[in-house]
């Protein structure tokens, strides 16, 4: 088991507890199946929620890259233009 030194209710503690079950939300959990083995809705709202964290996350790292990218591609530009390289007008 890690253990994290985080102050609750930062940015980095919202992070690290984004798509994962915590102590709070255990008995939603461990609270026991009822008969045939199905989810309880308390169960699978839980575990919906914690999937579309985890995709919320995914999303915001490649929001961030893809953002990186285009301050590269226009860093590129902007220095290929003040050297002559860029064709202006170009198609």
């Amino acid at each position: 088991m890690r253990v994290h030194h985080l102050h609750q209710r930062t940015p980095e503690w919202y992070r690290l507890r984004a798509g994962r079950i915590g102590g709070s939300e255990a008995n939603v959990i461990t609270g026991g199946l009822p008969k045939r083995g199905e989810a309880t809705a308390a169960r699978r709202d839980l575990l919906t929620q914690k999937a579309l964290e985890q995709l919320s996350a995914f999303c915001a790292e490649i929001a961030a890259a893809a953002q990186a990218i285009r301050d590269v591609v226009d860093e590129l530009k902007k220095t290929d233009t003040d050297a002559g390289l860029v064709a202006k007008n170009r198609p």
